[in-house]
């Protein structure tokens, strides 16, 4: 073997690791970014406005995260909210209250190499405006089927393999969890982010 040959074959394991290392360091990028933007509309929320959603045969079923007491899977997940439209700044009537407008909806869409991409689109839905919000399932069931059938969702990121929450309304507390895939070459990974939102409205 020449002496070029020779480096080449001992610097090819080195640049494997590194792109092996950068490949995972992009994904927990797009991770933690992603779970920021979910936390940062939970926190906009209440904890009764959060819900887990599952589509089997084009019907949709959703639970109040409050319903569970760790993190688990869930398809979809929707947020209520009072921005106007999805977007801006949290509108509030003359009393103080939030003005609840619909939810932001989170939801998984199988990829071809068995991971999912993350979508975000905002529905609007009529929600009672009282300082505990009154908001049923079928309120959030309603906006997730819409979502679902939205044509131009917001791509919020690619190759996540799950997607988990519950909530503890005694605290307010949410608690959020992402796994992705990493990919290099013939080689995948998993890699988790997790943390918690408190929904302040």
């Amino acid at each position: 073997m020449s002496a070029i040959g020779l480096i080449i074959g001992m610097c090819r394991p080195i640049l494997s690791a590194q792109d092996a290392e950068q490949s995972a360091t992009a994904q927990i990028q797009v991770m933690d970014e992603s779970l920021y933007r979910i936390q940062r509309d939970v926190r906009q929320s209440d904890t009764n406005g959060v819900f887990l959603c599952s589509s089997d045969s084009d019907a949709v079923s959703c639970s109040q995260a409050s319903t569970y007491t760790a993190a688990t899977a869930t398809s979809a997940l929707a947020v209520l909210t009072a921005e106007s439209n999805g977007d801006g700044p949290t509108r509030w009537d003359s009393t103080g209250h939030p003005l609840w407008s619909g939810f932001k909806v989170y939801w998984l869409s199988a990829e071809s190499d068995g991971a999912n991409t993350l979508y975000l689109a905002f529905e609007p839905a009529s929600v009672s405006l009282d300082a505990e919000p009154t908001v049923l399932n079928s309120d959030a069931a309603q906006a997730v089927s819409a979502a679902l059938a939205s044509t131009d969702p917001f791509r919020v990121a690619s190759d996540i393999l799950t997607l988990q929450s519950f909530a503890d309304v005694t605290k307010d507390h949410v608690g959020l969890r992402l796994t992705g895939l990493t990919q290099d070459g013939a080689s995948s990974g998993q890699l988790t982010v997790e943390g918690d939102a408190y929904a302040r409205n």
